[in-house]
């Protein structure tokens, strides 16, 4: 297997995932570890390399797969409605609505998806590792399709940096990824100069790059956040007082749904003073909320804030508007409802 580094030379990175990846591991990368794997593909410029015969099967395992759910919730329903002798009206997705789902992914997914056509090329080389007995295929255990894939794979390696990620254990040696790539792909690899890298579930490839991941600049994020609340600093501006430099901060990244997008939690503390005619107080403000961040622009959107905190000393005749600062700005900016579903931590 090669060395190099998945990101690394002068070519373009481009990833193959198994159906098996897409459908039981990540649902169509909708869950955690596809939601870290498209944030990966979004910040290193990369290509999710789609054989014809994994999406002819992605629909097959969705639809597959979604028909099961959905019977199982009508038995489960079933005994719902027998035990308080009434039910509720719902609606399950057909057959053909999880077919549906998968085009509405690849399609939202298009600016990254490189499809790759089914040529005679793989078949022939595909039939000839079934008849030949080699990996993924091995005796009594024909897997042309399979073979096929890895017919892909190494096509695109001519072109592109090749990542395949499988959780299928044929292409392993003697079946246990611990052993690595099966030997005579490996040395099919050798043989050829082909530059591909395998990996054993997403988990494990995201492991690997963890150190190639680009690290978010706080500095610039909180910059950008400070200029989109400016205006509601000035709302919240309180009568004989100045909002200075900020003091210190935090910032937490989590994971969306949306490939291009992160949810920013953040807490920002001002130096605040506070005047009258003869005296001046020093304080600090803290506020706190959510935006959006989109990492491919590097813009912030959706803006929310939770809180705004009024910190004063004691002996400061305007600390008494504490209480009344904090409900007005909680009356003012309230919730907004989200526009993502999904919001895990980015633990890469």
């Amino acid at each position: 297997m090669s060395k190099t580094s998945v990101f690394n030379g002068e070519n373009q990175t481009c990833i193959i995932l198994d159906t098996n990846i897409w459908i039981y591991k990540t649902m169509l990368l909708r869950s955690i570890l596809g939601a870290a794997f498209l944030y990966v593909v979004y910040q290193n410029d990369t290509l999710i390399g789609l054989p014809e015969v994994v999406e002819l099967e992605i629909k097959k395992h969705s639809r597959k797969y979604g028909t099961k759910a959905t019977e199982e919730i009508k038995k489960n329903y079933s005994i719902i409605e027998k035990l308080i002798s009434s039910r509720d009206e719902y609606d399950l997705p057909s057959a053909e609505d999880f077919e549906q789902a998968v085009d509405d992914r690849l399609e939202e997914l298009k600016n990254k998806i490189f499809k790759i056509p089914f040529k005679f090329s793989h078949a022939k080389g595909a039939l000839t590792r079934v008849m030949e007995e080699t990996a993924p295929n091995s005796h009594k255990n024909q897997q042309f399709k399979d073979s096929v894939i890895w017919e892909s794979v190494l096509e695109i390696s001519k072109k592109y940096n090749a990542v395949f990620i499988t959780k299928d254990k044929s292409f392993f040696e003697d079946r246990n990824y611990k052993k690595g790539l099966a030997s005579d792909l490996e040395e099919e690899l050798i043989k050829f100069k082909n530059n591909v890298k395998v990996y054993y579930g997403i988990d494990n490839f995201l492991k690997e790059i963890k150190q190639n991941t680009p690290q978010l600049k706080d500095d610039k994020i909180i910059g950008l956040i400070d200029n989109l609340i400016n205006d509601e600093k000035e709302k919240k501006q309180i009568e004989n007082s100045k909002v200075n430099e900020i003091t210190n901060y935090t910032i937490t990244p989590y994971l969306t749904d949306s490939p291009n997008e992160l949810v920013i939690d953040f807490d920002i503390n001002y130096n605040i003073i506070l005047f009258d005619a003869s005296n001046e107080w020093e304080g600090s403000m803290s506020i706190e909320g959510e935006c959006l961040l989109d990492i491919e622009k590097y813009t912030l959107s959706d803006l929310q804030l939770d809180s705004v905190k009024l910190n004063t000393p004691e002996n400061c005749p305007i600390s008494n508007k504490k209480n009344v600062y904090l409900r007005a700005s909680l009356t003012l900016l309230g919730r907004k409802k989200t526009k993502y579903k999904l919001k895990e931590p980015l633990d890469l």
